[in-house]
C-alpha cells in the first residue's frame, strides 16, 4: 500500500476490541510510543531524529490533550507541513518572536524547548511568541520537557496576549498564538522517585492506569504504524534473524550447533 494516508482494513474488525461501553480504551506508554514512533517514520522523520517529538507526543496523550487524536485524523496536513522548521523571528535577550512556518505543533517543539532552556541559561528568563504552528494548544506538552533541564514553563494558549515585565521593570505586551514563559525551577519543584523514573506526574498516572483513548483513534493510528513495516511475503517470512530459511529448509547463515 504506497499512499500512507489510508488505513490498512485487511484485519478482522471483529477480533478487535472496541473499548468500553463508551468506545474507550485505556493505552500503555510502551504500545502508545510504539504506534507514534512508526507514525513518525510515515512522515519522514528518520529514527535518530523522531525520540523528542514522539516523547512530547506521548506527554501531551499522557496530560490529556488528545495528541494521538490529532495525529491519528489529521496526519494527512501534518505530513504535507513536515519539513518546515521553526524560525527566530525577532531576538531581543529574553524575548523571542518565533514562527513555525504552519507546522504541526508538536514537531517544532523540541525546538520551542531548546531556546526557552538556553535563553532562561543565558538571560535568567524566556519570554516566547510562538506563531502560525497547526494545534498550537498542544504545546501544553513542553512543561514536562523543559522541567528535565531545570526549566519550569508557563504555557499560555488560545491567541495569547499576556504582560511580562523587563529587565528594567517596565511592562511589555506580549502576544502570539502561544506565549511559553520559562524560568529556572525551584529546587525540588520537580518529580521524585517513581514519579522521576517515568517522566513526570502524568506519565506516572498513565504507567498505572493508562490514558484513555477512543478506540476508533487508536486502531486508526495502530493501522498506519503497520504501513511502517516491510511488507510481509514468503522471503521476509523465512528470515529469523542473521539466519535464513530457503523454500526447501536448508538453514543458510550463522549456526548454533556448537553451543
Amino acid at each position: 500500500m504506497s499512499d500512507t494516508s489510508l488505513v490498512s482494513t485487511d484485519a478482522p474488525s471483529q477480533h478487535r476490541w472496541p473499548g468500553d461501553e463508551n468506545g474507550v480504551m485505556r493505552l500503555s506508554p510502551r504500545e502508545t510510543r510504539l504506534v507514534v514512533e512508526r507514525n513518525l517514520l510515515l512522515l519522514g522523520f528518520a529514527q535518530s531524529e523522531s525520540g523528542p517529538v514522539r516523547d512530547l507526543i506521548l506527554e501531551a496523550q499522557a496530560l490529556g490533550l488528545g495528541a494521538l487524536e490529532v495525529l491519528a485524523d489529521d496526519f494527512d496536513r501534518i505530513r504535507d507541513r513536515n519539513g518546515q522548521r521553526l524560525t527566530i523571528v525577532t531576538d531581543d535577550g529574553e524575548f523571542l518572536r518565533v514562527t513555525g512556518h504552519g507546522a504541526f505543533s508538536l514537531l517544532v517543539a523540541p525546538s520551542i524547548v531548546d531556546l526557552a532552556v538556553d535563553t532562561v541559561y543565558r538571560h535568567g528568563r524566556a519570554v516566547l511568541s510562538v506563531d502560525d504552528v497547526l494545534h498550537p494548544r498542544l504545546l501544553a506538552a513542553v512543561t514536562a520537557s523543559a522541567h528535565r533541564y531545570g526549566v519550569s514553563v508557563v504555557v499560555v494558549c488560545g491567541g495569547a496576549r499576556t504582560t511580562a515585565s523587563t529587565p528594567d521593570g517596565d511592562a511589555r505586551d506580549v502576544a502570539g498564538d502561544v506565549v511559553v514563559i520559562a524560568a529556572p525551577a525551584a529546587e525540588g519543584s520537580g518529580p521524585a522517585g517513581v514519579s522521576a523514573v517515568a517522566g513526570g506526574a502524568a506519565l506516572l498516572r498513565a504507567a498505572r492506569h493508562g490514558m484513555p483513548t477512543p478506540a476508533r483513534v487508536y486502531w486508526t493510528a495502530y493501522d498506519r504504524a503497520l504501513l511502517a513495516l516491510a511488507p510481509d511475503n514468503d522471503v521476509s517470512s523465512r528470515h529469523a534473524g542473521p539466519m535464513m530459511i530457503d523454500a526447501d529448509g536448508v538453514v543458510h547463515g550463522e549456526s548454533f550447533e556448537e553451543l
